[in-house]
């Protein structure tokens, strides 16, 4: 029994058995009641026709004296029937109202719907837990290339609004809190189609107790946690979380890729998808002094990787003095441009506005620029909200924690052959790299990149499978020609290919395929959507393969096998009488 139909069960109790006591004593009291027939015999009412007409005069609808006209003695308890079963259903309907209005049963009805809709979904999911700014660029990266997702977020608010979101698909959501072990069960962590958890809370102990709750309940699922403290970090890997993402040193790491070689840190963002429109322009930071205003954990994160690389800078600790009599949270950081004049912004050569207020930021940056217009900027965006104007101030590098998180979540879950790719490219000299970026351009253009997997086998690529299997010799090349014209090649580039354990980097367009292959490529989405369809189609195979257009389907294949047969029997038969 569901705790749906527990709640209506027990909250309907006493008024469904007054219900039933009314309707019992009307029903027995018409059929004791003298009445008389049409011949003026003595006549009593039958068990049936007293519930009938109970059953119609207790809903107020009155179709009349049946089975024949009633006496005196039956009118009066007809009477009493009326206000007595009539009471009674008022009071069953008030208690109707009162249920569907309690916020208990609400949810529970909330909670029932939910768990059905995750149970129909039918496909594999990832369950999410944080629907902050974080969740909703994640949710919204997975849904536009058809992954289900789950959410469940503490704030209700939050939970209601995903409709307006416009996702591609729906995406079933609970309130609740994602601590309780409950929750996450209702919430679909069980369910065999689960593939993954994702806590990007801004609560790392609510992530910490995602990461117990999973690795205890479900040890084989993909789970990205978010953590910034170094406490919290450390009982992340101790609880055995793969994949840990902290967005000021994945910052800090993206300017240390700026400092060792800038043609690297162009081609990560352009493969991981940070920005959307077009090739982002080169960065080159500058050497010298460095004034690093808000010294938290992200301020600590970014002067490690400046003084790795022998950039020394100075912290600007802008935390207000608490005065006797004062309260903290009544006092707000400030700065003015003496406080950086006398911080050294002149000599500066760079400056990293990192505080956790936005408006603090924003003021940093314009005061320093009036003072220092030559200013390498960095700087931290806290909420989505101030996009348009952290745009409109124009730094050289900033920092979204929620786009970052939400699309190194999304590689580590859709692309995890891309962070091989870009550890091994990292390795390689800035020509390398150079090169690479170039014939990238060459083949996909200067737009936005789309970077996929394919994978040689019976599941992903059926069509291929079978034409390997039938002894056909395909190329790379070959699957890689447009179905409107082979002649024309689409537009990408091989980034890697794993075979056997053995990883080679930038294979040429002439690999011969073989089962088991694993392909990270690049390209535009047309080029991705017709090479999955060339790998899963066998018309579209052979003619990007052969140049020929074959007639598919069961009944074709059956003739075209019992031809190849008699063909092969006509052939031994031949062979025996020579």
């Amino acid at each position: 029994m569901n705790r749906v139909t527990f709640l209506i069960l027990r909250r309907m109790r006493k008024p469904l058995l007054i219900l039933l006591a009314c309707y019992a004593i009307s029903i027995l009291g018409l059929t004791l009641a003298p009445g008389v027939d049409e011949a003026g015999n003595s006549a009593q009412m039958s068990f049936f026709h007293a519930f009938y007409f109970v059953s119609y005069t207790a809903t107020t609808i009155g179709f009349g004296e049946i089975p024949q006209s009633f006496t005196d003695a039956q009118r009066m308890w007809v009477l009493i029937t009326i206000y007595l079963t009539v009471i009674s259903w008022f009071y069953a309907i008030g208690s109707i109202i009162n249920l569907m209005q309690d916020q208990s049963f609400r949810r529970a009805i909330t909670l029932y719907a939910f768990r059905r809709k995750v149970k129909s979904l039918g496909e594999p999911f990832y369950l999410l837990c944080g629907f902050g700014d974080t969740g909703k660029n994640l949710t919204r990266s997975l849904t536009n290339q058809g992954h289900r997702v789950v959410i469940m977020d503490i704030n209700e608010k939050d939970i209601s609004f995903i409709a307006l979101n416009n996702f591609l698909m729906d995406v079933p959501g609970l309130a609740g809190d994602a601590r309780y072990p409950y929750n996450m069960v209702n919430a679909g962590l069980k369910e065999s189609m689960c593939r993954g958890v994702l806590a990007l809370t801004h609560d790392e102990s609510v992530n910490l107790k995602v990461a117990l709750t999973t690795r205890l309940l479900r040890p084989d699922l993909e789970t990205i946690c978010r953590a910034e403290t170094p406490a919290f970090i450390q009982n992340m890997v101790t609880c055995g979380v793969p994949h840990i993402l902290n967005p000021f040193t994945a910052f800090a790491d993206h300017l240390a890729m700026a400092l060792e070689a800038p043609a690297y840190l162009l081609l990560h963002y352009w493969l991981s998808g940070v920005t959307v429109d077009h090739l982002p322009e080169p960065l080159f930071p500058p050497r010298g002094q460095w004034l690093l205003c808000g010294f938290g954990r992200f301020g600590h994160a970014l002067q490690k990787s400046l003084e790795e690389h022998k950039i020394e800078t100075s912290p600007l600790d802008l935390h207000p003095v608490v005065a006797e009599g004062e309260h903290l949270e009544a006092l707000r950081p400030a700065v003015d441009a003496e406080m950086l004049i006398q911080a050294g912004i002149m000599e500066a050569k760079g400056l990293v506005a990192g505080t956790e207020d936005d408006t603090l930021n924003l003021t940093i940056v314009l005061i320093a620029r009036q003072l220092n217009p030559e200013l390498f900027v960095v700087v931290r965006q806290n909420r989505r909200t101030n996009r348009e104007m952290f745009t409109a101030i124009g730094p050289d590098l900033a920092l979204d924690p929620s786009e970052l998180l939400a699309r190194e979540a999304y590689v580590v879950l859709t692309l995890p052959r891309l962070p091989e790719f870009l550890q091994l490219a990292r390795k390689r000299s800035p020509e390398w790299i150079n090169d690479v970026t170039s014939r990238l351009i060459g083949a996909v253009g200067e737009e936005s990149a789309t970077v996929w997997t394919i994978r040689i086998g019976p599941e992903e690529s059926p069509a291929l499978m079978e034409a390997l299997e039938e002894g056909y010799v395909i190329t790379l090349k070959q699957v890689s020609r447009r179905l409107q014209d082979r002649s024309r090649s689409l537009s990408c580039m091989a980034l890697m290919l794993v075979r056997d354990d053995e990883t080679r980097l930038l294979p040429e367009m002439d690999l011969v395929l073989e089962p088991g292959d694993e392909l990270l490529l690049c390209g535009d989405q047309q080029a991705q959507l017709a090479i999955e369809w060339i790998l899963a189609d066998r018309q579209a195979l052979s003619y990007a393969s052969r140049g020929v257009r074959t007639r598919d389907g069961w009944l074709w294949r059956r003739l075209a096998r019992h031809k190849k047969q008699q063909t092969e029997e006509a052939a031994a038969l031949r062979t025996r009488e020579q």
